[in-house]
């Protein structure tokens, strides 16, 4: 018989045994471990890309949030513009009336003093 098995008779391997039990034990806790822990990077990983795609998805809506009130704003100043011609015509054609109406009124005194 070889030596260890001398000492396996005599109970000396008993030592190493339970030594070899605890590096197996060690080695199915860090196996378990790295499971866990590939399980929790995996769904750290799936949360990280269902956040990017909510990200992407939000950007998206801020920037036809974005373009959408800057076509309003570009149609308010045209409306404006367009409402301020508008009031500059009519202050025009109230002038022109307005001198008119003086001439008119000259006129008529004029006319009056004649008769």
């Amino acid at each position: 018989m070889s030596l260890s098995n001398d000492f396996q008779t005599q109970g000396q391997p008993r030592y190493h045994d339970s030594a070899k039990a605890r590096t197996i034990q060690q080695l199915r806790q860090e196996a378990a471990d790295l499971r866990q822990k590939q399980r929790d990077y995996r769904a750290l990983q799936d949360q990280m890309l269902a956040l990017e795609q909510a990200f992407s998805r939000l950007n998206e809506e801020k920037r036809l949030m974005e373009e959408e009130y800057t076509e309003r704003v570009d149609s308010n100043i045209r409306l404006i513009q367009t409402l301020r011609a508008e009031i500059d015509e009519q202050v025009m054609v109230h002038d022109e009336r307005r001198h008119q109406n003086c001439d008119l009124q000259v006129e008529l005194d004029r006319q009056k003093n004649t008769i």
